[in-house]
């Protein structure tokens, strides 16, 4: 970043924005190598706010031309040299720590071209530089003489011409990266946040797909980045929304494999804590490839000394870390199964670009707690355990009920499960995932995981778990520790979140919704209590424990045997400090 302090990696004081701060690369190549050295890949962007000076792009200019670089690369040439020098100039540079340059290392994995750089994003803001504007005003006309095609700025065929602008641009990037630079990282971009059906012709190009999501999105109410702030979703449960995350999975192309490589579950939303079990559960099942929780840490200070909670760092978030953990199991470790059954939506590249315009989003999306859900370009060999949909047929108005008469004729949901979309609730055809959005709860049942997210009063059991929430909303899962099932597990992590915030925090209004101050330490966290009783080969060899939040034993819980069953009760508001974290083990 070029405002922080320590600088960034590009020197303030040199003439351009291509001179790199020795000191600050020298940071940058020395955290590289360490976390190479402990088996931590690592992703960039060659764009994400590079203070590019306008005087680069433009004769005569001053100041910088800031986040409107992303669009200039598309029809400025002296931007788009800018960004290939740029690239350069990073990915040859030799760290000293590992000996290699970026474009040599294994470690750097997945390249991105330019963060949320779709250029539908912001059609208005693209011409509100007059020098922007003349470019564009040219490029569109040439477009229109070349193709025979008409239309006005901002309608279907303006669209059109902006996605296939892209697609110029980053098969020209891809060629200078492979052929000049020889890169070898896997290449993407276009991951935020237009999504339509030009998007997805234009995918076709890398690697692999990758977007970005957010549940409750700080909105600005008066400036930018500043206070006060209301969550986009209006602070409610993501449950009831079906995930909050269904408009990412259209853009998935089911021959590609997907990432997520930004999302979060907000601050200050109360019902955050339901973000692991989440994402965990839906990305296992979409069987996506990688997932990046924004962000650990915006700077170096909130790495070593305690700091309030906050929009998106997390390392200040003892609920967004716990919830983590559920992901962790459910996701990177495998204990939730990928679908059997997979529903595609496709048409032809031609057909993609004719509609390039069209939203690539439905309400046939949330079919995809059911069966894996994508789209493809070009229809493909079909396989027995797809069903594949015409495009604008899986888009359309009744889509959804149509899709999910199909999956339940070709048996791809059995007369067991428990999808009744009128209700709106929705089953995997594993059977390991339960969503019902009308009462806001969320049921996981595998082997080694099970967990519960919803409102007080609620009860279920889950395999061997059966858990029952009181007193507040809470999210409440156990995982095993040891490799074998719950059932059977000699070493069991328990997790019990409600919400937790900073100590006077202000909001305008009783529904908490507007955010008019942070507050300051230490966290609250929010009284809740719950039942739990684990069924269990050997339930009297069980002890539990409630842990401190780096994972302490701290004191025994009270159990009880009954009927080959492990029973007891946790609860958030104990003393000294809240407890979020249970081991139940054999002693």
């Amino acid at each position: 970043m070029p405002w922080s302090d320590p600088p960034g990696i590009i020197d303030p004081k040199a003439p351009d924005s291509l001179t790199f701060h020795a000191e600050a690369m020298d940071r940058l190549d020395y955290l590289f190598a360490a976390l190479k050295k402990r088996g931590i890949y690592m992703t960039t962007d060659l764009y994400v706010n590079r203070a590019v000076k306008a005087a680069e792009i433009y004769d005569g200019g001053e100041g910088s031309v800031a986040y409107r670089f992303k669009n200039l690369v598309h029809i400025s040439d002296r931007a788009f040299k800018n960004m290939q020098e740029f690239s350069r100039r990073l990915l040859t540079h030799v760290n000293p720590y590992t000996g290699l340059a970026y474009k040599d290392d294994p470690a750097l994995a997945w390249i991105a071209l330019i963060n949320e750089g779709n250029l539908p994003n912001n059609m208005n803001g693209l011409k509100q530089d007059p020098r922007d504007a003349k470019l564009w005003d040219a490029a569109f006309a040439k477009w229109k003489k070349e193709t025979g095609l008409t239309g006005d700025w901002g309608g279907p065929v303006c669209k059109r011409f902006l996605w296939e602008t892209h697609r110029k641009t980053q098969r020209a990037l891809i060629k200078f990266l492979r052929e000049d630079l020889e890169v070898k990282a896997l290449l993407t971009d276009l991951n935020g946040w237009t999504d339509q059906w030009g998007t997805q012709a234009c995918r076709t190009d890398f690697d692999y797909v990758d977007n970005h999501f957010y549940w409750d999105h700080p909105t600005f109410l008066e400036k930018s980045w500043q206070l006060p702030t209301k969550g986009w979703s209006g602070g409610g449960s993501a449950i009831k929304d079906a995930g909050g995350f269904l408009s990412r999975a259209l853009t998935r192309l089911l021959d590609k494999p997907f990432t997520i490589s930004e999302y979060n579950f907000t601050p200050p939303n109360p019902n955050r804590a339901e973000g692991g079990l989440l994402m965990g559960a839906y990305a296992a099942l979409q069987d996506w490839g990688a997932l990046w929780r924004f962000a650990y840490s915006h700077d170096r200070d909130t790495l070593f000394k305690p700091e309030h909670t906050e929009f998106f760092n997390n390392v200040a978030d003892p609920l967004c870390q716990a919830s983590e953990y559920a992901t962790l199991a459910l996701f990177l470790r495998g204990d939730a199964s990928p679908a059997q059954h997979t529903l595609a939506l496709t048409a032809t590249e031609q057909e993609y670009w004719e509609e390039a315009h069209r939203g690539i989003d439905g309400g046939i999306n949330r079919l995809s707690w059911c069966v894996r859900l994508g789209t493809r370009v070009g229809r493909g060999k079909r396989g027995s355990q797809r069903i594949d949909m015409p495009l604008a047929k899986g888009l359309a108005k009744g889509a959804h009920d149509d899709a999910f008469k199909r999956l339940k004729a070709q048996r791809f949901l059995p007369r067991e499960n428990a999808t009744a979309p009128e209700q709106g609730i929705y089953q995997s055809d594993t059977g390991e995932i339960l969503l019902n959005t009308a009462q806001g709860v969320l049921e996981i049942v595998t082997p080694n995981t099970a967990g519960l997210a919803g409102p007080a009063g609620t009860t279920r059991t889950l395999g061997p778990l059966t858990v029952a929430l009181k007193q507040s909303w809470a999210v409440l899962w156990a995982s095993s520790l040891d490799g074998k099932s719950l059932a059977e597990s000699q070493r069991i992590l328990l997790v019990h979140l409600t919400d937790l915030q900073n100590t006077g925090m202000r909001f305008r209004g009783q529904n908490m919704k507007i955010l008019e101050d942070w507050g300051r330490m230490p966290y609250l966290v929010r009284a809740g209590s719950a039942t739990v009783r684990l069924a269990h080969a050997r339930p009297a060899s069980l002890k539990v424990w409630r842990l401190s939040l780096s994972g302490k034993r701290l004191k025994r819980v009270r159990t009880n045997v009954r009927d080959h069953a492990l029973e007891f009760a946790v609860s958030t508001a104990t003393k000294p400090d809240a407890t979020l974290y249970y081991e139940i083990a054999v002693l």
